[in-house]
């Protein structure tokens, strides 16, 4: 993989197995390198992600729309454009799409489950 890209020459990926279908299916591109992974999602409205962890550690950038954050200890909260959710290294965690929403994953170390074709044993679904 060379030093430069641009997201939209990167393969659009549809749907993802922790995200429920009700008849629309976020699409995200991404981009991966030894110790880091990087999501560009878009997601329509009404799509719940299934509350799940993994060994790495993920940050949630949103750009737009709004997501209703579920993180096992901590009320739901509303998040939403210029909020960043952190969440730490196997910490169960889910999200309910509220509006069509905008936003980026950084994950690390990288996440083998999100790559396409690959479901790995360090991401479970409660």
């Amino acid at each position: 993989m060379g030093f430069y890209h641009k997201w939209e020459e990167l393969p659009e990926v549809q749907g993802h197995y922790l995200l429920e279908k009700i008849g629309k299916s976020p699409v995200a591109r991404l981009i991966s390198g030894a110790q880091v992974m990087v999501l560009s999602v878009k997601a329509p409205a009404g799509i719940p992600a299934l509350m799940h962890y993994h060994e790495a550690e993920q940050m949630v950038i949103i750009s737009k729309g709004k997501l209703k954050a579920f993180t096992k200890g901590l009320e739901p909260r509303i998040i939403g454009e210029g909020d960043i959710w952190v969440i730490p290294s196997n910490v169960p965690h889910g999200a309910d799409i509220l509006e069509d929403s905008e936003y980026l994953e950084i994950c690390s170390p990288v996440r083998l489950d999100m790559l396409p074709g690959y479901v790995v044993s360090h991401t479970y679904t409660d």
